[in-house]
């Protein structure tokens, strides 16, 4: 079974953070018809969808870098399981216990 990773997801975080937050994008989506309804300045939407998309961003990276600083890597431990081993490795074993009777 694969192991989960830190980079595992930051896409799928983002845009959890993103419909979390949702409030500024409703805040862009109304500003945006109200300059095509009253003509007020498109630059009031836009700053609303950059703040909203940026905060997001950097909630989102700062989580990353959090939980990727506070992870260590596990050693590679060697199997010991006889009946999970392959067959190559229980093949070498057996070749070393037949060469160490014969001596």
């Amino acid at each position: 079974m694969k192991k989960a990773d830190a980079s595992d997801g930051f896409v799928l975080c983002l845009l959890m953070n993103l419909a979390l937050h949702f409030w500024w994008g409703a805040a862009a989506m109304i500003l945006a018809v109200l300059h095509f309804w009253l003509d007020i300045p498109w630059i009031f939407s836009w700053a609303a969808s950059m703040i909203w998309s940026v905060q997001a961003l950097i909630l989102t990276a700062l989580a990353y870098w959090g939980n990727k600083s506070s992870q260590q890597k596990d050693p590679v431990k060697p199997n010991k399981n006889p009946y999970s081993a392959k067959q190559k490795e229980l093949f070498a074993a057996g070749e070393q216990t037949h060469s160490e009777e014969n001596q």
